[in-house]
Formats: C-alpha cells, sequence, structure tokens
C-alpha cells in the first residue's frame, strides 16, 4: 500500500529542496534523548538531541531556553532513578509524546513525567512537560 509507505510530517523550506521530518525520525531524535539522561548518563548524545535554541517548559519557574542550558541542568541536577519505565509513547510526524515513571534510588518515591516534543530538522525543538510525584503503592 502506497499510502502507509509515505512518510508523514511537516514540510519545510531549506535551501533550495524541501525537507521532512518523518515519524521515524521523530522516533530516533527522542529515543535518543530520552535514553541519553538516563544512567549511565550520555550528555554528549543528550546535548546532540536538542536544536540549538530548544525550550524545555514545565510551567512556573521550570523554563529553560538554550541546548547547553538544559544540558547544564540536567547534569547539575541529574534525577538519581534506579528505575525507568516508559508507560507510553506516540509518534505522528514532527511530533511525539512520552509518558514515563522514574523511582528515587534514595527516597523510592516514584515520579511520573509526560512530556510532548516536537522536532525540527532532526533535532528537538521544544518540550512541554509535567512532571509529578506519584503516591506510594
Amino acid at each position: 500500500n502506497s499510502e502507509s509507505s509515505r512518510p508523514t510530517g511537516n514540510l519545510t523550506e531549506h535551501g533550495t529542496h524541501r525537507v521532512m521530518t518523518t515519524t521515524e525520525e521523530t522516533r530516533q531524535v527522542v529515543f535518543k534523548y530520552f535514553h541519553s539522561w538516563q544512567k549511565p548518563s550520555d550528555y554528549r548524545a543528550f546535548r546532540d538531541a536538542l536544536a540549538d535554541d530548544v525550550v524545555f517548559d514545565a510551567g512556573g519557574d521550570a523554563r529553560i531556553t538554550g541546548a547547553d542550558a538544559l544540558t547544564a541542568n540536567v547534569r547539575a541536577t541529574e534525577a538519581p532513578w534506579t528505575t525507568v519505565t516508559l508507560l507510553a509513547s506516540m509518534f505522528q510526524g514532527d511530533q511525539a509524546a512520552l509518558f514515563y515513571e522514574g523511582v528515587d534510588e534514595r527516597t523510592e518515591h516514584r515520579t511520573r513525567v509526560a512530556e510532548h516534543l516536537k522536532i525540527h530538522h532532526g533535532r528537538i525543538t521544544h518540550i512541554l512537560a509535567t512532571i509529578r510525584p506519584v503516591d506510594e503503592p
């Protein structure tokens, strides 16, 4: 079926040709980002997944602009999670959503995170996140 094999994504002008972010490209860069901050951390891969002008917005004071600033923040506030479980993921064209849970190795408390990510030219440009503790079982 030719419909299912066609790339899905947004077309943007890039020089003299058009560039399309496909769902598979989005999936690859989002999982690179997702796995890079987990132990063992790979901050080079984390930074490489981000556009220079990325915006991370978790509401309130938790807004960080710029790949270097976000990488430095993640490095400084590394989540001490022993286990990270991906609960759900969705990918469509240049957008993705992740829903995951981490367990703090010190307190054994769980935290759930929902993220909506936008991708442009193979890099994450925007992360809208909700981060909240979960009641113990």
